[in-house]
């Protein structure tokens, strides 16, 4: 990779390996009130009924530091954790999801992609979509509020683990946001399974072909009135920063906005999980009322038990779920629908090529993706793209796939991508080896021992015995059977480090 690293590439990596807090919307704030007179309408608008004492315990509950939860890519990774360190299962996510006693954000194994650093409650919103589904053939999921990209890499790597031939459109609007929903993917190497779009929600679902989509994530903008717990202040001081009753007006509107666009493009059959990180019943028994007067073939399903206390739509409150608060409710389309075509571009010519020079340069045979994923090659570079629904004229895909491969110049000029991957003018990319790595040959990869693990991941050169190949060369370098990322073979047996400097840790532990 380029060891170039712009400020941009920075921020969006330092996003991604944090935590995610939900995007609040900017809008203005309650003017200065009397503490008690803001919780007693906070009560009184979530929980009249409640008796004093339930209060008293969501109160406190909301005011203590969340735990470190950890949502893991897949069995192995889960496997891992359980035996590396003490931890707890999710309900709402069992085998993958944990709660841990220590700060999970700062291990090898999470700047490595072995888990994504998740609230625990944010993992119910993919559970629920996904609750009973039969996941075994071609599913076209939209993540249409997706960064910083927790549910998106869970919602890809579910259908992943199901065997499903899926592709998920996930879509945000801020382009720093996107950056950051980007790396996560990268890391946790989902890339062949994404294609990513940059626009509001109700612009997304105008480009989108009707009834395309089998499944429907909206994890609406809202108040965020939840995030005491997360922010680390007082529910009281929380709720002060929070958006006056004009404001109020704004986010409901949108909310119903965003959910009237995506209804058309859900098939017939298809399911939508409208979710908020609010507990305010405006935004979310209200929203889903609306929707159900509304659209006539709108069907409520039951969520029960997917968390204690569900019913058929889901809260957790703090003091039940030690989480934070969130609402989820699953809308069902009726009837019963094939979705749109979908396909991506294909040049056989370069195809053949990327084949050849993956077969060859790495022992790559198979491809890791969805059945309908093809190698494609867009200017100087080769992508591992999921077919996916076309977009109206005035939307692209801003990022398609897995990007693999970047082919190099030849006397400062560009040269056609299916010529180099032929003449071995390439440079594989550090997607490359998130995605791809664990096919690849045992003669391409470099085994490091802990230490030098660590300053690799550092950004430091290191020595290591050196797998098979030329001085220039490319290897991948692994720690285990934990892929890190690529370096350059040098002579005598030093490998120049090609970590990204926006993957460069220097507080990491094993």
């Amino acid at each position: 990779m380029p060891a170039r690293c712009t400020a941009a590439a920075l921020l969006a990596l330092s996003a991604s390996l944090q935590p995610p807090v939900p995007r609040r919307t900017h809008l203005k704030r309650h003017a200065s009130t009397d503490d008690a007179a803001l919780l007693d309408a906070y009560r009184a608008e979530i929980a009249p009924d409640a008796a004093d004492d339930w209060w008293r315990e969501f109160v406190a509950a909301t005011e203590r530091p969340p735990r470190p939860a950890v949502r893991c890519v897949d069995a192995a990774a889960a496997a891992a954790l359980r035996a590396s360190t003490e931890c707890e299962e999710i309900p709402w996510a069992p085998g993958r999801g944990y709660w841990l006693n220590e700060e999970p954000s700062k291990r090898v194994a999470h700047v490595a992609g072995d888990y994504y650093v998740q609230e625990a409650a944010a993992m119910v919103a993919v559970a629920a979509l996904l609750r009973g589904e039969d996941l075994r053939r071609r599913v076209v999921a939209v993540d249409a509020c997706a960064a910083p990209g927790g549910k998106t890499v869970q919602l890809a790597t579910a259908l992943r683990d199901a065997g499903a031939d899926a592709v998920v459109v996930a879509n945000e609007p801020s382009s720093s946001r996107l950056g950051a929903l980007v790396a996560n993917a990268v890391r946790c190497g989902v890339g062949p399974w994404l294609r990513c779009t940059r626009t509001t929600g109700q612009k997304l679902f105008a480009a989108l072909p009707r009834e395309c989509a089998d499944f429907i994530l909206l994890d609406a903008p809202c108040s965020g009135d939840t995030l005491a717990r997360r922010e680390g202040r007082g529910l009281a001081k929380h709720l002060r920063g929070q958006p006056d009753a004009a404001s109020m007006k704004e986010i409901v509107a949108t909310q119903l906005e965003i959910v009237r666009a995506a209804w058309p493009c859900l098939r017939p059959g298809g399911a939508l999980v409208y979710a908020t990180c609010s507990l305010r019943p405006r935004e979310d028994e209200d929203i889903v009322d609306q929707v159900l007067k509304e659209f006539g073939d709108a069907e409520l399903e039951d969520l029960s038990g997917l968390a204690a206390g569900g019913d058929a739509t889901l809260r957790l409150w703090p003091q039940t779920h030690d989480s934070a608060g969130f609402f989820a409710a699953k809308l069902r389309k009726a009837g019963d629908g094939g979705g749109a075509a979908v396909a991506t571009d294909a040049d056989e010519d370069v195809a053949d090529a990327a084949r050849d020079y993956l077969r060859d340069a790495w022992g790559v045979t198979s491809l890791v993706g969805p059945a309908s994923s093809r190698l494609v090659g867009r200017g100087a570079n080769l992508w591992l793209a999921p077919a996916a629904p076309p977009l109206a004229k005035n939307l692209r895909y801003e990022r398609a796939g897995a990007k693999l491969v970047e082919a190099l110049k030849v006397r400062g000029k560009a040269v056609p991508l299916g010529q180099a991957l032929r003449s071995g003018r390439v440079r594989a990319t550090h997607e490359f080896a998130t995605t791809l790595g664990g096919a690849v040959d045992g003669a391409r990869r470099a085994s490091l021992d802990d230490a030098s693990a660590l300053a690799y991941l550092r950004g430091d050169d290191v020595d290591a015995a050196p797998p098979s190949g030329e001085p220039g060369d490319q290897c991948l370098v692994a720690h285990g059977g934990r892929v890190l990322g690529l370096a350059k073979v040098l002579k005598g047996g030093r490998l120049k480090n090609q970590l990204p400097r926006e993957c460069v840790r220097r507080d990491l532990a094993f």
